[in-house]
């Protein structure tokens, strides 16, 4: 692409470098808010009443795929400028919408039955109403940002995001229980459809459906996007499924909740950093040398932010747990200690999938999770049923472990990256990590046996300080130091330049 000169060229580059500080500020802004709404809900809330939503959530979240997410990422890829051919495309996606609107309503019957749950058809019918009014939203917010408008995009997220976790904490304050989980995102994204469609200069008409050749190369981008996703979809359900029928509301909240503390510090990061490593690594993927030598750069940075957290909230799952979220939650320590194991592997997995992103092989990632990570879930699931919920725990961390080699060289196979760049990578974070951990559970009866905020910050600081010796001691320790600076350098000068885009890889 030709760079722009004058005044154009200087509005592109002001546009994508305020666009660059508004994701990272509205980002760690709404991370820090969620992580203190998620303590003050926790305590608000039990575990049942965190189970009915998590029963209905995978029906909203096929929901919003299919009417936000898939609608907004294929007109970034294919922006439509004629008005006519958006008219159309609206249209299109409109209709999808209120087709995953009915699929959520019908399927909702059948979850009631199956769980043996009768408030899930009205909170799904709720969640429904608001997919099926989505799509005019979409596509303005998506308009605005193609135009570079992240700023405004950001702020309204944001504004509206925080107004429905004010709506929900208070609801569930004043007892509206099990409601007030659903009701943050349906007047979260009410909200936001209401102040997108008065920002956006753009509203559906009566134009002629044109199906020309760019509306045909949106639904076909809809059609893989949405594709990809479900994908991913379906391989995060079965273990739900399993548990929310074999122990119901109560113990499928303690579980759902432990699978998402145990992701929790990798979520933010990754999303904020993957944008800016996949246009890094995209613009040198014809050089296999430098290639090669970015990915190794990245997943260092990446997993030296996650992985010595999510070590440090195995070991110490008791504290974390009863300090975070209250004696209530401590049927959610077993599957936290054991989740987390998941979560440690996983996220090497989900790191490594920036190579074939920043390559286009999102079908190879598409075949992946339809040919091995889905099956291989509801085998691990079944196996696991017969010792109960934690067996179906165990049975999602032996899978994740045991995939791991498998998928890291499934990923870097017909790449210049070699799998021993991605081992060689991961192993200082995932080994100093393992050894600080290993540090805190030799040194148990030395620290203050209640779990509790004492033992929590003294567990803590020998963790810090064991993971630093590790870290330093293990072979290269200055060398690497060095290379993780200078990549985080990296990572945010470019930052400021990379405008954002939808999560590439579809998955939560």
């Amino acid at each position: 692409m030709t760079r722009s000169s004058g005044g154009d060229g200087t509005e592109f580059r002001q546009r994508t470098a305020a666009s660059g500080v508004a994701a990272f500020v509205a980002r760690t802004t709404q991370s820090f808010l969620a992580l203190g709404s998620a303590v003050i809900m926790a305590r608000l809330l039990t575990p049942g009443d965190f189970g009915v939503f998590a029963m209905v959530m995978p029906l909203g979240i096929l929901g919003m795929i299919a009417a936000n997410h898939c609608t907004q990422a294929a007109f970034l890829q294919y922006p439509i400028v004629d008005d006519g051919d958006l008219q159309g495309y609206y249209r299109f996606a409109r209709g999808v919408a209120w087709g995953a609107a009915i699929v959520m309503c019908v399927l909702s019957l059948g979850l009631a039955w199956f769980y043996d749950e009768p408030r899930v058809p009205a909170v799904t019918a709720a969640m429904a109403v608001v997919v099926a009014l989505m799509t005019r939203g979409a596509v303005q917010e998506a308009r605005l940002k193609h135009a570079l408008r992240f700023p405004l995009v950001h702020a309204v997220q944001l504004s509206t995001w925080s107004l429905g976790l004010v709506t929900s904490v208070i609801a569930a304050w004043q007892g509206a229980g099990y409601l007030a989980l659903p009701l943050q995102v349906i007047v979260m994204e009410l909200a936001r459809l209401i102040v997108i469609n008065r920002v956006s200069d753009w509203r559906p008409g009566r134009a002629p459906d044109v199906v020309g050749p760019r509306p045909i190369k949106l639904r076909r981008a809809w059609l893989s996007l949405f594709g990809l996703r479900m994908a991913s979809w379906i391989s995060d359900q079965p273990d739900l499924v399993a548990i929310g029928r074999l122990g119901g509301s109560a113990v499928l909240g303690s579980y759902d909740t432990a699978r998402r503390w145990a992701w929790y510090p990798f979520e933010e990061p990754y999303l904020a950093l993957t944008e800016v490593a996949i246009a890094s690594l995209g613009r040198v993927r014809d050089d296999p040398a430098r290639f090669r030598h970015l990915v190794s750069r990245f997943i260092l940075a990446m997993l030296t932010v996650s992985l010595p957290i999510v070590a440090f909230v195995s070991v110490e799952a008791g504290s974390v747990v009863r300090v975070l979220l209250g004696e209530q939650w401590t049927s959610a320590v077993p599957f936290l200690r054991v989740l987390a194991i998941a979560a440690f592997a996983g996220i090497i997995k989900r790191t490594s999938t920036w190579i074939l992103l920043a390559r286009g092989g999102t079908d190879r990632l598409l075949r992946w999770s339809l040919l091995y990570q889905a099956p291989a879930t509801v085998v691990a699931t079944v196996v696991g049923l017969g010792w109960g919920a934690m067996g179906v725990a165990i049975g999602m961390a032996t899978l994740s472990v045991v995939q791991l080699i498998p998928a890291l060289a499934y990923v870097v196979r017909g790449t210049s990256v070699r799998l021993r760049d991605v081992l060689r990578a991961a192993a200082r974070p995932a080994g100093a990590s393992l050894l600080a951990a290993l540090a805190v559970a030799m040194s148990a009866g030395m620290l203050p046996p209640v779990a509790g905020i004492s033992r929590l910050a003294t567990s803590l600081g020998l963790y810090l300080l064991s993971f630093v010796v590790a870290w330093l001691a293990l072979p290269g320790g200055l060398r690497d130091t060095a290379e993780l600076v200078a990549t985080m350098k990296e990572l945010a000068h470019r930052g400021e330049r990379a405008p954002t885009r939808p999560d590439p890889d579809g998955t939560r």
